[in-house]
């Protein structure tokens, strides 16, 4: 196995993480997985870590990220449910440029910057309206801000759920349907 590689898997197997059991079996598992088997999680730190590893460690791969540029894949993780859910619904039917775009200017109208349910409270529909939203993903937003905001979602404890359990709550959103959901659980 070349230096690199052992570098990388060193520095993958402290951490597990859940996954669900459709993405273990895209990714080679049993068929017959129980609905939460376990992969590592890397942090953005950790990608960080492997980049000054791999270029101290490995000329081919140094020349490669010289070439090419860090690992963009930190910066593409979730950094919480809400706002995985809000992209959800930003990326329907959208262009991924367009989609983008939207969800930025969103993030620009948001207090501190990430969308939240209270957040939502504090914009107006004309004020998402103005950053790219149509009348029917306002009101998808605000009954995914409502349900966690009533406590009919709660983000906090979706990690224990079995994924059905996940997909049956996440449904009960307008705008969110079972590939939506199906595509949260990865």
């Amino acid at each position: 196995m070349p230096r690199s590689s052992a570098l990388f898997i060193e520095l993958l197997a402290p951490r597990r993480c859940p996954v669900s059991a459709a993405l273990a079996f895209r990714c080679g598992g049993p068929a017959t997985v129980p609905s939460r088997e376990y992969h590592p999680q890397v942090t953005p730190a950790d990608y960080v870590k492997a980049r000054r590893l791999l270029l101290r460690g490995d000329e081919v791969i140094a020349a490669l990220i010289k070439q090419h540029g860090a690992c963009g894949l930190a910066a593409a993780q979730r950094g919480d449910h809400f706002s995985a859910l809000v992209r959800a619904i930003t990326n329907q039917q959208l262009s991924t440029k367009a989609a983008a775009t939207i969800y930025r200017r969103l993030t620009e109208l948001m207090p501190g910057g990430t969308p939240t349910a209270a957040g939502f409270d504090a914009v107006t529909d004309e004020q998402l309206r103005g950053v790219g939203y149509s009348r029917q993903k306002i009101t998808y937003l605000r009954d995914l801000a409502r349900h966690v905001q009533e406590h009919q979602l709660d983000l906090d404890a979706i990690e224990t759920l079995e994924d059905e359990a996940v997909i049956t709550q996440l449904t009960q959103i307008k705008g969110i349907e079972r590939w939506s959901a199906e595509m949260f659980l990865m």
